[in-house]
């Protein structure tokens, strides 16, 4: 398929638009299953042994309340984008081991502690379409939960015998919670800038898919430069998919998008749609988005602000910062071994950006 195949780089996969995006269907499965699936089939034997680690560790001997929470979120139909990133990239240099699997599953318990965590901070009522574990159990049980998961991550990393790996973990997973303070305190700037989110999004997304990548092919033993090259990779794709799921928080359906429409702009939050938006608009815009920023809670408000976002290129300039990283990820890939992986790892960007969901 050309998004495979391409060797340029995504501009020229792509004719990179606002337009081309609201036109393309988003949802056709020849965009949404061919790379991302192609990648899932390959490792499917070892993520199927990633999923039974992740329930087992996700259970307690005493307290069920943390198995009803726990199976609650890890059976909620997530994608498993990243440790199916550490598997892949393990198998990538030819390599099949217990440690991926350890790892994969401590990937994933970080990724689903945070969860726990986001959405009590964010008072979210849903993810994925169901309801969160916060509006069901609280906000004082999800957090506990989230904090056992957490736990249970070191413990997995700790079966690795690994320092290397439990170091780059470690870290990720004090950068995520570091992310979530320095979110907190920019909530309500509608001033921040594209640098302030930039340093955001790497490390409140963009660091575990990192992490991730350069696990699985350190497991494997890819030398230090293949190793970097994973977690540049991985750096590149986590900050397109997480700049991407911003725009979807303004042009997204509620029924494919698993979470509510315009929950950044209702928190506060300023993303790239936004910032690009106040960039680009005259005077005039500037001070009408701001407004509806400050009052965001008025009846259509949100409505009006996407009109203008979109008016003032704040979606098309999303879109094209973030297919510059994935420009970036497409050339790193180059250092790597000319495979099926390789391509299917090419064609998860095209995917990303067209992704609805």
């Amino acid at each position: 398929m050309l998004f495979i195949e391409q060797e340029n780089n995504l501009s020229c996969i792509i004719g990179l638009s606002y337009n081309f995006i609201s036109k393309t269907s988003m949802s056709d499965k020849n965009i949404n299953n061919s790379p991302f699936n192609t990648l899932k089939n390959i490792v499917e034997k070892d993520l199927s042994h990633v999923n039974e680690l992740l329930f087992s560790m996700a259970k307690s001997h005493d307290a069920q309340l943390i198995d009803k929470i726990s199976s609650h979120i890890l059976s909620a139909g997530g994608k498993r984008i990243r440790p199916i990133l550490c598997l892949v990239f393990a198998r990538l240099f030819n390599q099949e081991c217990m440690d991926q699997i350890y790892l994969a599953a401590a990937i994933e318990c970080i990724h689903t502690a945070t969860l726990l965590h986001d959405d009590v901070i964010d008072e979210s009522e849903t993810r994925r379409g169901l309801k969160t574990a916060n509006n069901i159990w609280g906000d004082k049980a999800s957090i506990l939960v989230g904090d056992f998961l957490f736990s249970q991550a070191f413990k997995l990393m700790v079966n690795t015998g690994s320092i290397k790996a439990l170091e780059i973990l470690a870290t990720a997973s004090a950068i995520i919670s570091e992310s979530e303070v320095m979110q907190l305190d920019q909530i309500g700037n509608i001033d921040m800038d594209l640098d302030s989110y930039n340093k955001l999004i790497n490390s409140k997304t963009a660091e575990l898919f990192a992490a991730a990548s350069s696990t699985g092919a350190m497991s494997a033993g890819a030398n230090e430069d293949l190793v970097s090259d994973s977690r540049d990779y991985g750096r590149a794709l986590g900050m397109c998919f997480q700049i991407v799921d911003d725009v979807l928080d303004y042009t997204g359906k509620q029924e494919s998008f698993g979470k509510e429409i315009g929950n950044d702009f209702f928190e506060g939050k300023v993303t790239a749609p936004l910032i690009f938006a106040i960039k680009n608009a005259s005077i005039e815009d500037k001070e009408k988005i701001k407004s509806l920023f400050v009052n965001r809670h008025q009846n259509g408000a949100f409505e009006k602000v996407k009109e203008l976002i979109i008016k003032n290129k704040g979606v098309e300039d999303s879109l094209r910062f973030a297919q510059e990283y994935a420009d970036s990820g497409l050339k790193i890939l180059e250092n790597f071994p000319n495979n099926q992986i390789r391509n299917g790892l090419k064609g998860l960007f095209l995917q990303i950006i067209l992704r609805n969901n």
